[in-house]
């Protein structure tokens, strides 16, 4: 039996939620995020800081670490909606996941956890709203590259979560800009679908602590993954035609189905578990947003129409 729970690490924007911190945001978080970890990840993905004994940092956030009696406080003073706990790849940290959850349970808000394959996972069924299994990369190489894991183990995984918590109660992460093509993220988004898999899309991110250099991807690029998952899960009759490149240039769709979604523009927020924003997690307020964390702006809204459909970038609709 492990050790009981003092401290734990709360993402920078939860942080000044809860008024952990004084600081200034421009969205806020609408799920309190929180992170487990003892020494060090064992896992060695190589677009994370924790791969390289950042333990204080997930893609571009900072985490602080806090007094679990004066994050239970600060629970108490400021409703969220969620709380999603990380947990890293480490031995007895699901003990650890346990003691934290049976404390958050008081506050009777959904519990998501976001965990590498740990075999002791599915203990965590009664207490837990949707358990997410990161699969990240969109094709089996460069699953092996940049995580260094097995491929069919992982799917194993999520199928026997699938079992055990039920279809649209399993996620997984797809990371955009690790050197796949359009086509296979579109494969993936099918599998997930016919699988009953909530997939998350998420923009690769260049950081200093990583040995990754690689860019982040083209914007024209994600919008039209993020278009083609919405299109995926909305069940209409759809057709993807792909360049030599594997690139997404033409749809066959109704018209109206395209227009609701860009009329809509909740396809171009996060997407994953119910009420999940995630403010700038992999971009800059400043910046490109990949994933807007709140509703899109009219002027935001007529961007995306021509970043999917302007230039030499664009893409064809037809019916």
């Amino acid at each position: 039996m492990g050790e009981s729970i003092t401290t734990l690490r709360v993402s920078y924007g939860t942080a000044i939620e809860l008024n952990l911190i004084k600081g200034l945001q421009k969205d806020p978080p609408t799920t309190a995020y929180f992170l487990l970890i003892n020494n060090k990840c064992r896992g060695k993905c190589k677009f994370c800081p924790q791969s390289k004994g950042f333990t204080n940092k997930i893609s571009r956030i900072t985490w602080p670490e806090f007094e679990i009696d004066k994050v239970l406080n600060a629970m108490e003073k400021m409703k969220m909606k969620r709380i999603c706990l990380q947990l890293t790849d480490e031995e007895d940290i699901l003990w650890k996941a346990k003691n934290f959850i049976l404390r958050m349970k008081n506050f009777e808000v959904p519990i998501s956890i976001s965990t590498p394959p740990l075999s002791e996972v599915f203990t965590l069924k009664n207490y837990v709203d949707i358990l997410t299994i990161p699969i990240d990369c969109a094709n089996e190489k460069l699953f092996k590259e940049i995580k260094g894991r097995d491929w069919d183990f992982y799917w194993s995984f999520l199928k026997k979560a699938l079992e055990i918590f039920g279809s649209w109660k399993v996620g997984t992460h797809i990371i955009v800009g690790l050197g796949e093509t359009e086509e296979e993220v579109v494969k993936l988004l099918y599998n997930c679908k016919n699988l009953g898999i909530i997939p998350s899309l998420f923009a690769f991110t260049p950081l200093p602590e990583i040995e990754l250099s690689k860019n982040p991807p083209n914007i024209s690029s994600y919008r039209r993954l993020q278009l083609a998952r919405e299109l995926i899960f909305s069940d209409e009759k759809i057709e993807f035609h792909f360049d030599d490149f594997g690139r997404i240039k033409g749809i066959k769709a109704r018209k109206e189905i395209i227009e609701r979604i860009l009329e809509d523009g909740e396809a171009f927020m996060t997407k994953g578990c119910p009420d999940c924003n995630r403010p700038y997690f992999n971009e800059r307020a400043s910046g490109v947003i990949y994933n807007y964390p709140r509703e899109l702006t009219k002027e935001e809204k007529e961007k995306i129409r021509r970043e999917l459909f302007e230039g030499n970038e664009g893409i064809e609709i037809s019916s």
